[in-house]
């Protein structure tokens, strides 16, 4: 479409399109980053610290499980919890320093539903 702009308009005008739809288009996904979420899947060998860090840092909260490492045959603690996606990267930070060895799967999420926290805007 912009190849065709530019045939028609000139190469400038079709070049001005392109930035501002990048930059529009970066404005949008940095505001909409707000309203999406990753679930984040620990599993660690201190569930409680880790607990409290997401609780912390999210005021949200988590779901422990209890189960079987296969690999090594022993028990371990998963922990669910979904945070919102400006949130991730600094809940994962936390929990890095009270277990450097959690295991952490980080997935965008599409839906949820219930309740869910929002932090009020500052």
């Amino acid at each position: 479409m912009l190849v065709i702009a530019g045939l028609l308009f000139g190469w400038e005008k079709s070049l001005y399109s392109i930035i501002f739809q990048f930059t529009s288009t970066q404005v949008l996904h940095m505001l909409y980053k707000r309203y999406q979420k990753r679930t984040l899947l620990i599993i660690t060998d201190y569930p409680d610290q880790v607990y409290q860090t997401i609780r912390d840092r999210t005021n949200h909260d988590a779901t422990h499980f209890l189960g079987v490492g296969c690999y090594e045959g022993q028990e371990k603690h998963l922990l669910y919890s979904v945070v919102s996606a400006e949130e991730a990267k600094y809940t994962i930070d936390g929990i890095r320093e009270v277990d450097p060895k959690a295991f952490i799967n980080c997935m965008k999420t599409e839906q949820i539903t219930g309740r869910f926290y929002n932090r009020p805007n500052d």
